[in-house]
């Protein structure tokens, strides 16, 4: 076996393999052989190095039906609170969007009532001034008719 062959099955970097073997020159002495570019490994030089890098154990999976359950029904209470949320989310926004139109049809109301007693004030102005002119035109009809007709010949 190659070091890189022995690195690759370990997962990890040949050259890390390469620097323990030079460190403990005097353990692999005689046990490794130079091929061309690689470095083959006899069995000596390979149980030291799995001393030194195990195989990983192997990861057990255990499965768990019962909190995988327990998770399901969480999310899917998470689910239903958050539609919950955008409904009541959804809910306020409509109700300040009534608030905000109620308030300015309240402010239109206010404007329309301020217009409607400046308009009652100008039309009791007009009839206080048309009921004076009126009182005048009748008491200078009045004179006119009291006048006789020498007066009204004579232009008095």
């Amino acid at each position: 076996m190659t070091i890189t062959d022995f690195a690759v099955s370990r997962g990890i970097q040949s050259q890390t393999v390469s620097i323990y073997i030079r460190r403990h020159f005097e353990e692999f002495k005689g046990h490794t052989k130079k091929n061309g570019k690689s470095v083959e490994l006899d069995e000596i030089a390979l149980q030291i190095l799995e001393e030194q890098y195990p195989l990983p154990a192997p990861v057990q999976v255990i499965e768990d039906t019962e909190s995988r359950q327990e998770l399901i029904k969480v999310q899917k209470l998470v689910i239903q609170l958050q539609e919950k949320l955008n409904n009541a989310t959804m809910q306020i926004a409509q109700a300040e969007a009534t608030k905000m139109l109620l308030e300015d049809k309240e402010h239109q109301l206010a404007k329309a009532e301020e217009r409607a007693e400046r308009m009652e004030k100008r039309a009791e102005e007009i009839k206080r001034e048309l009921t004076q002119e009126l009182d005048q035109v009748r008491l200078a009809l009045e004179t006119e008719k009291n006048k006789t007709w020498v007066d009204k010949l004579l232009k008095r």
